[in-house]
């Protein structure tokens, strides 16, 4: 695996780690541990329909915390077809199929970078157990 280096001023690196440290960015790592998720659940759910985009400022990988700010409420709120159906039916399809005998009808659907994503409230899915 090759390991792209970078050389910068101390002066730079300071800056760069007084926006870590000040919060304006919130580390990747940190903020997949946080929502409980793996990098490429949280690209498909969040980068990939534009509600944030990940900056790779050379010593991490982050986001912006006003937009962490607005992802973690959605994640609260909100539930994509494929976690419904790994955390509560144990299927592939079960959401699709329930949206389709008009059980249920996702809150939003943003457009992914090849799909769309269906977002159903939180409280209805738990309603369809």
């Amino acid at each position: 695996v090759y390991k792209r280096q970078a050389l910068v001023t101390k002066a730079s690196y300071e800056r760069l780690k007084h926006l870590l440290d000040k919060r304006y960015y919130i580390k990747l790592e940190d903020v997949l541990k946080s929502l409980n998720m793996k990098k490429n659940n949280f690209v498909m759910k969040f980068v990939q329909t534009k509600l944030c985009s990940i900056e790779d400022i050379f010593i991490a990988k982050v986001i912006k915390k006003s937009e962490f700010q607005k992802i973690e409420k959605l994640h609260r709120e909100y539930i994509t077809s494929a976690e419904a159906n790994t955390l509560y039916f144990n299927s592939t399809s079960k959401m699709n199929n329930m949206q389709k005998q008009g059980l249920i009808t996702p809150a939003m659907q943003l457009r992914g970078w090849t799909t769309s994503i269906n977002f159903w409230d939180r409280n209805d899915v738990i309603k369809l157990l």
